[in-house]
């Protein structure tokens, strides 16, 4: 966690700061805090109702109408009962499938599988529909008879056409008895020569949950995938719920993108925009003091692509972003790189802090102590502030947890 929010703005009796920090005792929630309280004492004569800050916190839906949401077409996100629901177009997506409110932000992503409650079956397996689904409609299928020791006895939901060469993921939701075990991955389907691919066991909860198999890059001859449930050796369920199957490019799983036909301009989710307008931002900038940045974000994948956490107006004001091929979370001006002391880990929680001058940049991930780099100035002359990319092409994908911007410098990241 950054010491940034373990430090107490009221020292105990006093109501005093120690120098220019802040006295700093016991463990503190950074929940809790007042976003102003911080640096009140910093400010002096400043008030708290005149220190303009930003806290953007999806447990409160009413700090989320600064953002201006820009996503066409078809998207999903889970709600606080558990319930997949149809995100509106142009909209924040606020979901609960990590047990809290995030705002979910993801890149473009196509579903190739054509119908995503459609499944073939090998074997003596059987199908009975009709079954309650997680989107609240009977659209689920039970699987049965699958407890056969050999791969052949199994059901999958099918790409029908995919490009050969490519990295894929498969994702679907299952149910079963708890504490019984199911296998999944995804592979060539019927055609090309045949490779090894990953698979991953998962254990039943009774309960209905999202699922996802290994990432595997087809060979040059496969023009066609599915990912398949199956039991052997090492699974003991015998039937299974199944509903909502996709196969996208990539190393991870995107939120679900229902399907029902062949239309893929109907199968894609395009990428989520989300940004403060230059009126917004302008409110809480500003341009001699520089300012303090706090988030904690869950990044589904830290190591495939660049992607933008929070940007200015263009890519000379990257506030927090990815660096290609490492974990690294990283800030940059257009000249200075500033790397921030450890690396990110994927789908876990992660708190960073950062912090600019006129002259100086530092940034700090769960804590870890940095010494201040060289800023050129181009944070102070940020107007339009994207939660993610500024250039359409570098969305994360991933949840942001909360963000909370102070218009003052802190020496104690």
């Amino acid at each position: 966690m950054s010491r940034l929010v373990e430090r107490v703005g009221l020292a105990k009796g006093a109501g005093l700061f120690e120098g220019a920090g802040l006295y700093k005792y016991g463990t503190f929630d950074p929940l809790s805090l007042d976003p102003y309280l911080l640096f009140d004492a910093q400010t002096s004569m400043r008030g708290t109702l005149e220190a303009f800050t930003l806290d953007l916190d999806p447990a409160n839906p009413l700090s989320l109408d600064v953002i201006t949401a820009t996503r066409a077409g078809i998207a999903t996100v889970t709600s606080a009962s558990g319930t997949v629901v149809a995100a509106s177009p142009n909209t924040v997506r606020v979901d609960y499938s990590l047990g809290y409110p995030a705002i979910l932000v993801e890149p473009s992503s196509i579903n190739l599988v054509e119908n995503s409650t459609a499944f073939q079956t090998n074997g003596n397996v059987t199908q009975q529909s009709g079954i309650d689904a997680p989107d609240g409609t009977n659209t689920a299928t039970r699987i049965s008879n699958i407890s056969g020791a050999s791969g052949t006895v199994s059901a999958s939901s099918v790409a029908s056409s995919i490009s050969p060469s490519s990295e894929i993921t498969g994702s679907i939701y299952l149910r079963g008895e708890a504490g019984k075990v199911v296998r999944l991955h995804v592979k060539r389907y019927n055609t090309g020569t045949y490779a090894t691919t990953p698979v991953a066991s998962f254990l039943l909860t009774g309960e209905w949950q999202r699922y996802e198999s290994p990432s595997f890059t087809l060979n040059s001859d496969n023009i066609n995938a599915a990912v398949t449930i199956r039991n052997d050796s090492s699974g003991t369920a015998e039937s299974v719920d199944v509903w909502g199957g996709q196969i996208e490019t990539g190393s991870v799983a995107t939120s679900f993108i229902p399907t029902a036909g062949g239309d893929a301009a109907a199968r894609t989710r395009n990428a989520d925009q989300l940004s403060l307008s230059t009126s917004v931002t302008s409110s809480f900038f500003s341009s001699t003091d520089g300012g303090t940045f706090y988030a904690e974000f869950v990044p589904r994948d830290v190591l495939s692509e660049q992607w933008y956490l929070l940007a200015g107006q263009d890519t000379n004001r990257r506030f927090m972003y990815s660096n290609t091929n490492n974990a690294h979370l990283r800030a940059f001006d257009g000249t200075t790189v500033r790397t921030f002391g450890s690396d990110m880990v994927a789908n876990q929680l992660n708190r960073a802090a950062f912090t600019y001058t006129a002259t100086t940049q530092e940034g700090s991930l769960d804590g870890a102590t940095v010494m201040p780099l060289a800023h050129n100035g181009n944070y102070l002359t940020t107007s339009r502030l994207y939660l993610s990319s500024p250039v359409g092409d570098k969305q994360m994908n991933g949840y942001l947890k909360r963000l909370i911007f102070w218009p003052t410098p802190s020496d104690n990241l």
